[in-house]
């Protein structure tokens, strides 16, 4: 299955061990660019399975900063800012790397893990150090680019891959999925591969390009005139960041601001997806939209006014995902939940739309090329935090100490 060419890997694991941190070597470093936020060099965790020729990889998330205080404050505090304290070995049994084949059926694939530490929702092209930033990296589709490199030098075929990740990597999902398949099929030469992707809870924003939602403070003046958040904040963002742009997008003379905002770039993927997206994101809605309700509150407690603009920004939300699902093709699962990333489970549990959880239709997509489009759709008295509205494990990724591969 594999050749020894360009990038050399020390050590191959197999299904049922843990994922082995893989360090780019200092030549990788400053060649690529792949650096973490802080500067350090990154890379990522490998599980290879022998005999397997299906992939499957994600992105973790993690946020962004977008100033200078932001940005430096998650360098002091260690906030998915460095790999310095990367540990030697992690086990993930929440998301699509489980390695136990109940209830994921992508525990026999050879298993890719990015962990996250250039803030920048792994857009960041520059090789240079941020300047508006401090002097810190925004490197993020930098580090992908020197993965893959690395990982499929030594690969002889490649059959199935999903591309996959949360939160930010969920946004980074959005706009690297037609890059990503392209770089296996046409650059690598695995012509005949089958690339998908799925992004969970990455929609920032939950747009159409005719409309978006606005912050609180402005939907209690306006009302569903609030003046929409999207292109003012996605602008910002590609300000400091240096980000890639998502091919499509640019092609059909939307700006760069417009192509940073992953409502407007899920309108241009090519790549078959499959979106699992809360009704109410809560980070979404407290963090950029200054709700007021962090993710830690009781959804019974919030107060009608609140209640109000949940319903407004759900309806945006689900009025978005229909519209990707009918004009793109792609794939829908919609809890009606007041939660983030929390419910997006691929062990047994979680939310249940049509007698289907995510982790089923995800499969059936997969591997069946089955289509979906499931929404659990009603006002906000239908968002109380329940057993439903949780996976049974929460805690993704459990560190260990062992073996380091060095690239």
């Amino acid at each position: 299955m594999f050749r020894s060419v360009g990038f050399a890997v020390a050590v191959v694991g197999a299904w049922g061990s843990p994922m082995r941190k893989v360090s780019f070597s200092s030549g990788i470093v400053e060649s690529y660019g792949a650096k973490c936020l802080d500067g350090s060099g990154a890379g990522y965790y490998i599980r290879e399975v022998p005999g397997s020729q299906d992939w499957v990889f994600l992105l973790e998330g993690g946020g962004l900063c977008i100033s200078i205080i932001d940005c430096q404050n998650r360098v002091k505090n260690g906030d998915h800012a460095s790999s310095k304290h990367w540990p030697d070995t992690i086990d993930d049994h929440t998301n699509v790397l489980n390695d136990e084949f109940e209830g994921n059926q992508f525990a026999g694939f050879n298993a890719v893990f990015f962990p996250y530490c250039s803030g920048d929702t792994w857009m960041g092209t520059s090789k240079r150090s941020n300047r508006e930033l401090g002097g810190l990296y925004t490197s993020g589709h930098l580090i992908l680019e020197a993965g893959l490199d690395s990982i499929f030098s030594t690969v002889i075929s490649v059959n199935r891959v999903l591309l996959a990740g949360f939160s930010a990597g969920g946004i980074g999902v959005f706009h690297s999925a037609d890059w990503f398949r392209e770089t296996i099929t046409q650059k690598f030469g695995y012509s005949d591969a089958i690339v998908k992707a799925s992004a969970q809870s990455g929609l920032f924003f939950p747009s159409t390009k005719e409309s978006s939602v606005g912050v609180y403070q402005a939907w209690e003046i306006a009302g569903e005139n609030a003046i929409r958040v999207d292109i003012l904040a996605s602008w910002w963002i590609n300000f400091h960041e240096h980000p890639f742009y998502q091919k499509n997008c640019k092609a059909n003379g939307e700006s760069a601001a417009r192509c940073w905002d992953s409502g407007i770039v899920a309108n241009y993927v090519d790549t078959p997806m499959f979106i699992a997206q809360n009704r109410y994101d809560c980070n979404q809605m407290n963090g950029v939209m200054l709700f007021g309700y962090d993710c830690q509150a009781d959804a019974s407690t919030i107060d009608d006014k609140h209640r109000g603009y949940m319903n407004y920004f759900g309806n945006h939300t689900e009025t978005a995902l229909r519209a990707l699902e009918r004009d793109k093709g792609h794939s829908v699962f919609m809890p009606n939940c007041f939660k983030h990333v929390e419910d997006m489970c691929i062990t047994t549990g979680g939310p249940v739309i049509d007698e289907l959880q995510y982790a089923d239709a995800l499969s059936d997509w997969f591997f069946n090329d089955a289509h979906y489009g499931l929404y659990d759709s009603g006002d906000a008295d239908g968002a109380i935090a329940s057993s439903t509205c949780v996976c049974p494990n929460t805690q993704p990724n459990s560190r260990n100490s062992g073996a380091v591969i060095v690239i």
